[in-house]
C-alpha cells in the first residue's frame, strides 16, 4: 500500500474523522469549489531507514495533514479528530505515527481556515 493510500485509509477508517469528512481526503490540494470540512495530505520529506550493514525495508516520512473548515471552529474540530485518529497509532503499513506539532492558518483566496499538523512515520513502501 502506498504512503498516500495508507494515510487516507487510516483517516477514513476512524469513525470520528469519517463522520466529519466522509471521503473528502485529498492528496496535495483541494478540488475546485470544495465541500468543507475536508483534509489535504502532503509529503514533506522522507528517506529509506537504513540500518548498519542492512536495509531495514522501512522508510521514514513526515506527512502534513491539513484540516480545512469554513469556520475556525469546524477546522479545529476536524484537526482534533485527526490528532486522535493518528497520533500514537500503528497500522500494518504505518508502523508508527507521531505528531510533530500543529499550526493554524486562514487562506483568504479560498476563503477557509485550516490547521496543519505534521506526522512522522516509519512505514513500509509499495506502489
Amino acid at each position: 500500500m502506498s504512503l498516500a493510500t495508507a494515510f487516507r485509509t487510516a483517516l477514513t477508517g476512524d469513525a470520528g474523522v469519517l463522520a466529519l469528512v466522509s471521503t473528502r481526503v485529498y492528496w496535495k490540494r483541494l478540488p475546485q469549489m470544495p465541500t468543507y470540512p475536508a483534509i489535504t495530505l502532503e509529503l514533506i520529506d522522507g528517506d529509506p531507514n537504513n540500518a548498519l550493514n542492512a536495509v531495514s525495508g522501512l522508510h521514514w516520512a513526515r506527512v502534513r495533514v491539513n484540516s480545512w473548515g469554513s469556520t475556525y471552529g469546524a477546522a479545529y474540530e476536524l484537526a482534533a479528530a485527526v490528532t486522535a485518529a493518528l497520533n500514537g497509532q500503528k497500522t500494518s503499513t504505518l508502523r508508527s505515527l507521531v505528531s510533530q506539532g500543529k499550526r493554524d492558518f486562514f487562506e483568504p483566496e479560498v476563503p477557509a481556515y485550516y490547521l496543519s499538523e505534521d506526522f512522522s512515520t516509519l512505514h513500509t513502501e509499495s506502489s
